[in-house]
């Protein structure tokens, strides 16, 4: 599904594109079950599983807690997958810096004397730099932020590194071409734009990012008119875009930490995968290696106890 409505194929005609987490879980909902129920019935019985990657990691658990208290429609609801999901803001904020330390985007120099300045002796892995991007009248607000956006400055895309970013526009003028480059740089700026709002990044920080090589590549080929028409998108229906930066700007996030909604679906006995690449520097591979595993157990009741545990080192 392309969520929030108004970005993909997804449409909406109402005008209003401000959205919340909870309104994009209940639009979900509400599209799964015109899909199971006027639109393909005969999957209904199906066992069902749900599965998204980065953001997603907000929109996954929001949409199986309702899916399990909505067993009238989703009678085989069955788990969720999520790939490099964004779980929980403090984790991910945290772990990106030893990402990009570990692979060398950060100067030495640099880390060791924020370390020094703002860790009280402790380890990096051990300091919260999450809190300090908090204050921005803090002490050590500017190196939390420039630690943590040291991976969008490499000359790579952040998002899968074994791909490059270009800072100069492609040569030629053929219109594929055109839209090729205006793609790359609207969705690597919408993305960009929504992570700084999240995480209170300076305004200049944006400004400077190069476009990159790959990321308009569905882009270009859904919206060849013949694709179009193949599978069925209606005339007055948006051309395809994988981000908007009107709905980015207008979104507003209410959820920081994905644990309520993942303890949820352990509790009810379903699968749960957490599955991470470990060249996407945003939402890396990192926070899993801290996250713990969660355990459920029963006890004489048959009641299910769900225990996090979590390593204190990487």
């Amino acid at each position: 599904m392309d969520a929030p409505a108004g970005v993909g194929f997804s449409f909406n005609f109402g005008g209003n594109l401000t959205y919340t987490d909870t309104q994009v879980a209940i639009d979900n909902h509400q599209a799964l079950i015109a899909f199971f129920t006027n639109k393909f019935p005969e999957l209904k019985n199906n066992d069902f599983y749900i599965a998204g990657e980065s953001y997603a990691g907000t929109y996954i658990p929001m949409l199986a807690g309702k899916l399990i208290d909505d067993k009238t429609n989703f009678p085989n609801f069955k788990g969720m997958l999520v790939g490099n999901g964004c779980l929980n803001d403090k984790l991910l904020f945290n772990t990106v810096i030893q990402y990009s330390y570990n692979h060398a985007f950060i100067d030495e120099t640099y880390y060791r004397n924020a370390v020094a300045k703002c860790c009280n002796g402790k380890a990096s892995e051990n300091c919260d730099w999450y809190q300090f991007s908090a204050n921005p009248n803090g002490n050590c607000f500017n190196e939390s932020l420039t630690l943590n956006y040291a991976n969008f400055f490499t000359g790579l895309d952040p998002y899968f590194l074994y791909f490059s970013c270009y800072l100069d526009q492609p040569g030629g003028t053929n219109s594929v071409e055109d839209m090729s480059y205006k793609t790359q740089k609207s969705y690597r700026n919408t993305m960009t734009n929504f992570h700084a709002k999240r995480f209170n990044y300076p305004p200049h920080v944006q400004a400077s990012l190069p476009s990159c090589s790959h990321h308009n590549d569905a882009e270009v080929y859904l919206n060849r008119l013949d694709v179009r028409g193949a599978i069925n998108v209606p005339g007055n229906v948006q051309n395809y875009a994988e981000c908007s930066d009107t709905i980015a700007n207008n979104y507003i996030t209410e959820y920081h930490d994905m644990t309520p909604f993942v303890l949820k679906v352990v509790q009810a006995s379903l699968k749960v995968l957490f599955f991470n690449g470990d060249v996407d520097s945003v939402c890396s591979h990192v926070q899993m290696l801290i996250v713990g595993h969660y355990k459920s157990e029963r006890d004489d009741r048959g009641v299910v106890e769900v225990l996090i545990s979590r390593a204190t080192t990487l």
